[in-house]
Parts: structure tokens; C-alpha cells; sequence
């Protein structure tokens, strides 16, 4: 193993601790649940828009406003 490796690899590890690791999880799942509702609104807003419901379209441009 390389001397320049090891270094980065225990800063690394260093980096993992001073966050904890629930912290580090929460963070994950909410972003990831973020992430999941924005695919849901887009899908909402495009399956509505064929059927051209106005309600849809206004909660597309409020999702659109919130990112």
C-alpha cells in the first residue's frame, strides 16, 4: 500500500466520526425523501397536465418555487 494512501484514508475515517452516524443517516433519508417527493410531484404534474386539471399545474409551479 502506498504511503500517499493512508493518510487520506484516515482522514476519511476521522471525517465519518466527528458526524454521527444517526445524524449522518437522518440527513440521508431526509434528503433522499426530499428527493422522492419532488419525483412524485413531477410525476402528479405531468400525468395531470395530459388531462389538463388546473389544480395540479398550480401545486407544479408552488413545488417548482420551494426548490
Amino acid at each position: 500500500m502506498p504511503k500517499s494512501m493512508k493518510p487520506s484514508l484516515k482522514i476519511y475515517i476521522v471525517n465519518l466520526k466527528v458526524v454521527s452516524k444517526e445524524e449522518f443517516l437522518k440527513a440521508r433519508s431526509r434528503r433522499l425523501a426530499e428527493e422522492a417527493k419532488a419525483i412524485c410531484r413531477v410525476a402528479q404534474s405531468t400525468r395531470s397536465n395530459s388531462t389538463g386539471a388546473r389544480r395540479s399545474k398550480r401545486k407544479h409551479s408552488s413545488a417548482k418555487k420551494h426548490s
